[in-house]
C-alpha cells in the first residue's frame, strides 16, 4: 500500500517524470508513427508505459493518459481549462470547415446552440417516418445481395445508408444512393476526413507551401462536395422563399441555419453556414457507419449475440421489416448493448486531441499551459477479458461488474450533439438486419482490421447475408 508521502509524489508529477518510448535525435519519436495506425501505436506503448507517458514529435513533446477517471474529469473541464488540440482548428479553418466540432470559445457556444437546435427531440421524432423510409431501401439492397451469394462489404453499403440519413435529416434532401447506386457525392466525401487526420497530426504544414498529387485530389474532392452543397443550399433558400412560412418551426439544420441568417444577428457568417453542414456530413457518415459495420461484423462472428438479438427485434417488430414507431426503440435495451460493447471495443474516436488553456493539474500529473495531450479512449487495456465482445458486460446479470463508462460521443459541455440521432439510426438499421437476414463472415474473406482516419474505421469487414426463415 502506497504511503501518504508516495501518493503525494504520485500526484504532483512532473512531464520529466514520465516514462516515454526511446527517441532518436531530432525526429524524437516520429518514425514509429504511422498516421494510419497511429491509436495502435499509442496503446502500445500505454501497455508497456502505463496509463500516463510523453512521447516527442520533433520538438513537441505530448502527453498520453488512458486512465478512465482523468479522461472524464478533461472533458468535463472543457472549454475552460481544456480545448480540443489547436491544430485541429488551424487545419479545419484553413479550408473553411471551422464548424461545431473544431471551433473553440465563444464561437463554439455560439454554434452549439444553433447546431443542438436542429438535433433535438423534435427533430428527430419528426424525421422519424423518412428514417423509416431509408432503413427499407437498405433492406431491399441487401436482399438482392442475400439472393446473389455475394459477400458485402458492411462499411461501404453502411455509409450509402449514413449518407441517406444525413443529407435527409440535414437539408431535407433525398439523395437515395442506396436505390440509384449513385455514389459520386460519397466518393467525394469519404476521402475528406483521412486528410483532415493526416494534416492534424503531420508535424510539418508542407501543403500551406506546395500541394504533391494527393493535397490536389482533396482541393478537388472538397470543391466538388461544397458545390454540391450550394446547389441544395439555394434551392432551399428559393423553395422557403416561395414558401413564405413565416415563424413556422425550420424542420432541419439548413433551415435552422438559414433562420438564424435571417434573424439578422450578425454572428452566422457564410463560412459558418457551410462549416457547419459539411460536419453534419463528415460526422454523420463516417462515425454512423463505422460503428454499425463494426456492430455487424461483431454480431456475425458470434452467433449467440446475433440470435438473441434477432429475438428481440422479432419481438418488437412482428411482421414488420423496420421498427414502425419510434416508441418502440425503447423496447429493445438488448440493441443498446450490444452497440455500446461495440462502442467500447472500436470506439468511433480511439483518440482525443486536446491541450491545456491554462497550467493544470491532472492524473497526477502537472501540465503545463499549451501541453499537448492524447487521450486513449478504447476500454480494452486492462487485461485480456476486457478485450471480449461481451454485450452483458454493461448490464450483468448479477449486478456485478465494474463500471463502464462511455466516451463514445465524448463527454461534458462538448458531449456530441448528434447522439440521439445517431442512436436510433444505429438501433434502426441492426433491429432490421437482424429481423430479416442471417448475417455470417465471409468465410473466404480476411479479418477486418482496424485503419485510424480520425475515425476508427473497419477495412475488410465482410460479410454474407441469407434471408431469414422466421
Amino acid at each position: 500500500m502506497a504511503t501518504a508521502g508516495a501518493r503525494t509524489a504520485l500526484r504532483t508529477r512532473s512531464l520529466a517524470d514520465l516514462p516515454h518510448p526511446r527517441e532518436v535525435p531530432f525526429l524524437g519519436n516520429a518514425i514509429e508513427i504511422r498516421p494510419k495506425t497511429l491509436h495502435l501505436q499509442l496503446e502500445r506503448w500505454a501497455k508497456k508505459y502505463g496509463s500516463a507517458y510523453t512521447f516527442r514529435l520533433l520538438n513537441r513533446h505530448v502527453v498520453v493518459i488512458s486512465d478512465r477517471a482523468a479522461i472524464e474529469t478533461a472533458l468535463r473541464e472543457r472549454p475552460i481549462t481544456f480545448r480540443r488540440m489547436e491544430a485541429i482548428q488551424e487545419v479545419f479553418e484553413e479550408i473553411g470547415l471551422n464548424g461545431v466540432f473544431s471551433a473553440e470559445g465563444d464561437a463554439w457556444r455560439f454554434q452549439r446552440h444553433i447546431v443542438a437546435q436542429a438535433l433535438d427531440a423534435k427533430h428527430v421524432r419528426d424525421f422519424f417516418p423518412m428514417l423509416r423510409v431509408i432503413t427499407e431501401r437498405l433492406i431491399r439492397r441487401w436482399t438482392v445481395t442475400a439472393s446473389d451469394g455475394v459477400a458485402i462489404d458492411l462499411y461501404a453499403d453502411l455509409s450509402r445508408y449514413t449518407v441517406d440519413v444525413t443529407t435527409n435529416f440535414a437539408f431535407g434532401y433525398d439523395m437515395n444512393t442506396l436505390e440509384r447506386d449513385d455514389d459520386e457525392f460519397q466518393r467525394h466525401l469519404s476521402p475528406i476526413f483521412p486528410v483532415l487526420s493526416f494534416r492534424v497530426n503531420f508535424p510539418l504544414p508542407y501543403w500551406r507551401l506546395f500541394k504533391l498529387p494527393s493535397d490536389r485530389r482533396f482541393d478537388r474532392n472538397l470543391n466538388i462536395v461544397k458545390d454540391r452543397i450550394s446547389v441544395i443550399v439555394a434551392a432551399c433558400r428559393e423553395r422557403l422563399a416561395k414558401e413564405r412560412r413565416g415563424d413556422e418551426r425550420p424542420k432541419n439544420l439548413m433551415e435552422v441555419l438559414i433562420a438564424q441568417e435571417r434573424a439578422g444577428l450578425g454572428k452566422l457568417t457564410k463560412d459558418d453556414f457551410y462549416a457547419n453542414i459539411m460536419t453534419m456530413l463528415l460526422a454523420g457518415e463516417d462515425t454512423t457507419a463505422a460503428t454499425l459495420a463494426w456492430a455487424m461484423y461483431f454480431i456475425a462472428k458470434h452467433p449467440d449475440v446475433r440470435e438473441r438479438l434477432r429475438a428481440e427485434a422479432e419481438d418488437v417488430l412482428a411482421t414488420d421489416h423496420v421498427v414502425a414507431a419510434i416508441e418502440d426503440l425503447a423496447r429493445m435495451p438488448y440493441h443498446d448493448a450490444v452497440l455500446s460493447e461495440t462502442m467500447r471495443l472500436k470506439p468511433v474516436a480511439p483518440l482525443q486531441f486536446m491541450q491545456a488553456n491554462v497550467a493544470t493539474e491532472l492524473d497526477g500529473i502537472v501540465i503545463p499551459a499549451k501541453t499537448y495531450i492524447l487521450f486513449i479512449m478504447r476500454d480494452e487495456l486492462a487485461s485480456d477479458a476486457t478485450a471480449r465482445f461481451d454485450p452483458d458486460r454493461s448490464t450483468p446479470r448479477d449486478g456485478s461488474g465494474r463500471e463502464i463508462k462511455d466516451f463514445a460521443f465524448g463527454g461534458g459541455p462538448r458531449v456530441c450533439p448528434g447522439r440521439n440521432l445517431a442512436m436510433i439510426e444505429m438501433k434502426m438499421a441492426l433491429s432490421a438486419v437482424v429481423r430479416n437476414f442471417t448475417i455470417e463472415r465471409d468465410p473466404t474473406g480476411p479479418e477486418a482490421y482496424e485503419e485510424y482516419a480520425y475515425v476508427m474505421l473497419p477495412r475488410d469487414a465482410r460479410v454474407r447475408l441469407s434471408a431469414s426463415t422466421s
